[in-house]
């Protein structure tokens, strides 16, 4: 499954039901003023131009508070060039489920015991 993380909404909710997922994603800036000003355009004009996206999410910790771990993930900057945008710096990468240890507790869920011949 590859989902666009721009459009999931805050937290990952979107991948939820998901067991891996393909990520290339703008994230917060690395320097400090990129990061400064990713702050003051989501705050103001950003998220009404561009249909609620933000441009410095930290997504890596959304994936991972949605119980995913990422793996094979490269930081990049996209597009190349000189002089870097507010959504330069991005992630690629993929996101896989972490297994859920109450998942045989959880309603619906049946757990099959089988006795093992002696």
């Amino acid at each position: 499954m590859t989902y666009d993380l721009a459009i999931i909404g805050s937290g990952g909710a979107g991948i939820a039901a998901a067991i891996r997922a393909t990520a290339l994603e703008h994230i917060r800036a690395e320097s400090a003023a990129g990061a400064r000003l990713q702050r003051v355009l989501d705050a103001t004009v950003w998220p009404h131009l561009f249909r609620c996206c933000h441009t410095g999410r930290d997504t890596v910790t959304a994936v991972g508070d949605a119980g995913f771990d990422m793996q094979r993930m490269a930081r990049l900057r996209f597009p190349g060039g000189p002089i870097p945008t507010p959504t330069s710096t991005h992630i690629l990468g993929v996101a896989v489920r972490r297994p859920d240890p109450m998942a045989p507790f959880r309603p619906g869920v049946s757990l099959a015991l089988s006795r093992r011949a002696t």
